[in-house]
């Protein structure tokens, strides 16, 4: 029992004190926990995920690859160089994909822009089966992850309303003129 009325405000200072610096820390701690679940990607392991696209056994240079996770979160995605490489991003500056099974789109139709130029259309190329009725599921595992994509050209090719392109293999000159006619 404190002895007079300034000892009894001394031990509320100190107590108010420890409460309040108790407070500020619960509050720090929480605020370094939301900022390290923004950065790592909510929550979510994220793993590294290289690989290189082909297509009958050749690289295929400028594809969009697109990993969505079967959790409906956050896809990741790359589009290949000129060797087929591609290294997924998560975001704009966090590399890689979430740990889990993923449905794998890759296409080269679409709008591309030619930085600076014009953006022009490019005929899809690729097998439906890869793209707008993907079949491809990968697993990406935590760590380093090498997930190569060997694709092949037999399969319905679907233009921009879903309407069959052709159905012959990529890279014939069949392709080139059906493509020509497809974008008229």
């Amino acid at each position: 029992m404190p002895e007079s009325l300034d000892e009894q405000n001394q031990i509320n200072l100190k107590l108010c004190n420890f409460q309040e610096s108790e407070m500020s820390n619960n509050s720090r701690f929480g605020f370094m926990l939301l900022l390290c679940l923004a950065i790592s990607g909510c929550g979510e392991n994220v793993a590294i995920v290289k690989g290189r696209v082909s297509l009958d056994g050749k690289p295929l240079p400028n594809a969009l690859v697109v990993f969505q996770p079967e959790n409906g979160s956050r896809p990741s995605v790359s589009r290949t160089d000129d060797s087929g490489n591609f290294e997924l991003m998560r975001t704009e500056k966090l590399k890689g994909a979430a740990v889990g099974k993923h449905k794998v789109s890759v296409t080269v139709g679409g709008e591309v822009d030619n930085i600076g130029k014009k953006s022009v259309i490019v005929v899809e190329k690729l097998p439906a089966k890869y793209n707008v009725k993907s079949t491809l599921v990968k697993e990406v595992q935590p760590g380093a992850n090498e997930i190569n994509l060997d694709l092949d050209s037999k399969g319905e090719i679907l233009g921009a309303g879903r309407e069959p392109v052709i159905k012959s293999t990529c890279g014939s000159t069949e392709d080139s003129e059906s493509d020509s006619e497809a974008a008229s």
